[in-house]
């Protein structure tokens, strides 16, 4: 039922002509992976390879994702469900200062861009119900959150999204981290640098769906590391 809600989700939208980004996009990103994931990661927005393949977090921004979920344990299409902010491509025409040749360059959505795509991204958070959903970047925080401080303050520390349902509030834990993108341009991979901050938080986020699974599912808490046994139990682990 929630794969093919989420599947009529995505082909309401898959024309969608609400902000002007789809007069310049190839392809609509609307998402993948695993829709019974308890980890919704939300990035920004498409770029140049997500526009091309129309899948979320491709190129560089995407492996170093594989990579650090790999690092914790997690699986990118049977542990989370990848999305953005915006479906689609923001771009910025720019002059080359060396060629004096016009070129294409990611940018950050506009509020009102962010406002368009927002139905399509509540909607989506009502339907996946996520035990955690992690933000890359601080765009995807502020848009979910409204919390503008640095990221250097605020990453990895767990912070709360407020959704109104239709009969009380709906409340989800966000984690945020630093963007894929912004890693792929750092070269300090010190324990206390970026990398290692992030790559700790990734740790972080599997203690913590390892803590509700054991509270909501009577899941007993797994050794990630290879010391013992994972011990089955029910629910949608």
């Amino acid at each position: 039922m929630k794969a093919q809600a989420v599947a009529a989700l995505a082909k309401k939208w898959a024309d969608c002509k609400r902000c002007g980004l789809h007069k310049t996009r190839k392809h609509l990103v609307f998402g993948e992976g695993n829709v019974d994931a308890d980890i919704l990661i939300i990035g920004e927005g498409p770029g140049a390879n997500e526009d091309d393949t129309g899948k979320p977090f491709q190129g560089d921004a995407g492996r170093i994702l594989n990579d650090l979920l790999t690092s914790a344990s997690l699986d990118r299409d049977n542990d989370c469900y990848i999305t953005n902010i915006v479906c689609c491509r923001p771009t910025a025409k720019n002059i080359d200062e060396r060629t004096e040749k016009e070129t294409v360059e990611n940018r950050v959505p506009s509020k009102i861009e962010r406002e368009q795509c927002w139905p399509r991204l509540w909607q989506l958070i009502y339907m996946i119900d996520p035990m955690l959903i992690v933000t890359v970047g601080k765009v995807p925080l502020q848009a979910l959150t409204s919390k503008a401080a640095k990221m250097g303050k605020i990453r990895g520390r767990v912070q709360t999204m407020v959704l109104h349902g239709r009969h009380t509030q709906l409340r989800y834990p966000v984690m945020p981290i630093y963007h894929t993108a912004y890693l792929a341009r750092i070269h300090d991979h010190r324990p206390e640098g970026p990398w290692g901050q992030t790559a700790n938080d990734l740790i972080e986020i599997c203690n913590i769906i390892d803590h509700l699974r054991k509270v909501y599912y009577g899941i007993d808490v797994p050794d990630r590391w290879g010391r013992e046994k994972r011990v089955k139990g029910k629910g949608k682990a």
